[in-house]
């Protein structure tokens, strides 16, 4: 089974511009957990691999995106 099966949100930057995230657990249908979620680099993996999902699925995920240093 795959360990990993889900979304990426990524920013075309080197940045960890994710700085926060919270499943909003009031709009989530699928069972997602914070544990599911977590940041590398620009990006934000969203894992529902084990998750039911269709159309009727519905993820909503809070987050706080920092300012990315000037270099």
């Amino acid at each position: 089974m795959a360990r990993f099966k889900g979304y990426v949100l990524r920013f075309q930057t080197g940045c960890a511009l994710f700085s926060e995230w919270k499943v909003d657990a009031a709009a989530t249908t699928t069972g997602l957990t914070d544990a599911d979620i977590h940041a590398d680099g620009g990006a934000l993996f969203i894992n529902v691999a084990r998750r039911g999902y269709g159309p009727q699925a519905r993820l909503a995920v809070d987050v706080a995106v920092a300012d990315c240093p000037m270099s």
